[in-house]
């Protein structure tokens, strides 16, 4: 069976963590009396929500979901759901990059539908992995890495929109071939189900970029671009949106990295950072089912700056460099953010996120302060 190794830190990185985790991290947190009260009511949204295996549907407002109980995957169907995963991971990755480096507004805007539908499917996987007891990749498998090497190449270059084109459809090309094949071979039914549903939605992203490249149809340009919640104030749902923007941000470089940089010591700290960014990806997209909320797949506000600060060297010798000091910074930001959302949120789930991801926050930015020590 293909296996999915877990990420870690480089070594020197890695012994930070336990003293991040344990005792590490300067931060007292005090629980509002309002917060203990709620704790009761977080859990069981945890619970429902860990449940939950959201359908692709882009109702607008975030995703549906059921519950789903099975029993374990066979190696074969656990080998399939890991390739579907890495492709998911690739469309999602080459559509962010899409948004930020696409010199065509037509390209970018169906990269964002893109991203919702493959944010959507995420969901769905990881579900279905959490109900059958199996893990996933995080970050895209050797097989599909080519494609996205392709594009990376002519980042910052007039080849750019062309070559993001060709290559997504000659993934999509494959990804569909290859959901036929499994969609006649896997055993567990819910699998199948979930094979079944990519490949319509991959289909259909088939057909709009076969129109982009061809000229013909503006693609699938539908998204909405902006966040929405009927049930969590203003205050709250920027939290989210904010909280969220920045786990993409910090996921999608650290995916970049990983493919750009010839550091081992830089792709390993690259692939940790890939790993813990999805797990709160996956977390805060629950959450948003739980609430009815809807935000959109793409890096929001002074991400986008961020984000393409460091495409900027992309092809420059510092690039290394450069993304490490934007860890620095960013990861600075994320334990400021994290401490405003503990001293405002009235939201018990929201002021669970931030407790939780504060000690990942100094850890991410010790890990890069430490690889830059030592370039």
């Amino acid at each position: 069976m293909q296996r999915t190794r877990r990420r870690h830190l480089h070594p020197h990185c890695e012994s930070l963590e336990p003293r991040a985790l344990l005792s590490g991290v300067p931060v007292t947190i005090h629980r509002p009396a309002h917060l203990r009260e709620a704790k009761l009511a977080k859990e069981r949204v945890a619970l429902e929500v860990g449940q939950a295996t959201p359908s692709v549907a882009n109702t607008g407002a975030g995703v549906s979901a059921t519950a789903s109980v099975g029993t374990a995957l066979s190696n074969a169907d656990t080998v399939t759901l890991q390739q579907v995963t890495s492709a998911n991971n690739l469309e999602a990755f080459l559509a962010q990059l899409a948004m930020l480096k696409g010199g065509r507004s037509d390209v970018r805007q169906d990269a964002l539908t893109l991203l919702n539908d493959d944010r959507n499917l995420d969901l769905q996987i990881h579900s279905l992995a959490d109900a059958r007891g199996t893990v996933v990749p995080s970050d895209i498998m050797a097989a599909d890495q080519p494609f996205a090497q392709q594009v990376i190449a002519t980042v910052n270059t007039s080849a750019f929109d062309q070559t993001y084109l060709n290559s997504l459809i000659q993934a999509e090309t494959q990804r569909i071939s290859q959901l036929r094949q499994q969609s006649s071979s896997v055993q567990d039914v819910a699998l199948k189900n979930l094979i079944q549903t990519s490949l319509v939605v991959v289909q259909a992203h088939l057909a709009a970029e076969q129109a982009l490249l061809a000229g013909t149809s503006p693609g699938t340009g539908t998204a909405n671009p902006n966040p929405s919640s009927p049930t969590l104030n203003g205050s709250d749902l920027q939290i989210m949106e904010t909280s969220y923007s920045t786990t993409l941000t910090e996921r999608f470089l650290a995916q970049f990295t990983d493919l750009r940089s010839q550091k081992s010591g830089v792709q390993h700290y690259a692939e940790k950072l890939i790993d813990d960014h999805e797990h709160e990806a996956v977390e805060i997209g629950r959450y948003a089912v739980a609430t009815n909320t809807y935000l959109p797949a793409n890096i929001q506000g002074m991400n986008v700056q961020t984000s393409l600060k460091v495409l900027a060297a992309a092809n420059k010798s510092r690039y290394d460099t450069t993304y490490l000091k934007t860890m620095v910074q960013s990861h600075t930001m994320d334990i400021m953010d994290n401490q405003q959302t503990l001293a405002t949120t009235r939201d018990a789930t929201l002021f669970q996120f931030a407790v939780d991801d504060i000690p990942t926050d100094f850890l991410h930015r010790a890990g890069a302060q430490l690889l830059l020590r030592r370039h």
